[in-house]
């Protein structure tokens, strides 16, 4: 079952890397509910924007993306990659609801940041 949320999660982010609009949808959870959290000493807001995902290596791909987009792409060029940067984060929000989707994404980011570094050469971003 994990290889295959797996490939689902690497297909999923693939697809939108390549600019199709439709992603598949996430597979049904059978684990149980996870509790919340006990609160933490830091601000919700500055844990929510250094942890989008909750998955480092997600968090750290989408921030280097957008920095990307927003820094070097031109202005003309950047409505379709923002549009793909949105289309990701909603397709990573969904796999991360579910501890087996959140598993998945460590490797599906990690492939994906390879993926857009070399599509990305031409702007000369800094990953």
């Amino acid at each position: 079952m994990k290889k295959q949320w797996a490939a689902a999660c690497l297909v999923a982010v693939v697809s939108v890397a390549c600019g199709e609009t439709k992603a598949p949808a996430p597979a049904a959870s059978t684990a149980p509910a996870v509790t919340a959290a006990p609160a933490t000493t830091a601000p919700a807001a500055a844990t929510a924007a250094e942890s989008e995902f909750g998955v480092p290596e997600c968090d750290a791909y989408m921030k280097s993306w957008t920095a990307c987009v927003e820094s070097k792409v031109p202005a003309e060029m950047r409505g379709t990659f923002k549009a793909s940067i949105d289309q990701a984060k909603a397709s990573y929000k969904a796999a991360a609801s579910t501890p087996q989707g959140k598993s998945g994404l460590a490797m599906a980011c990690t492939q994906q940041l390879a993926a857009t570094k070399q599509a990305l050469a031409a702007y000369n971003c800094t990953w």
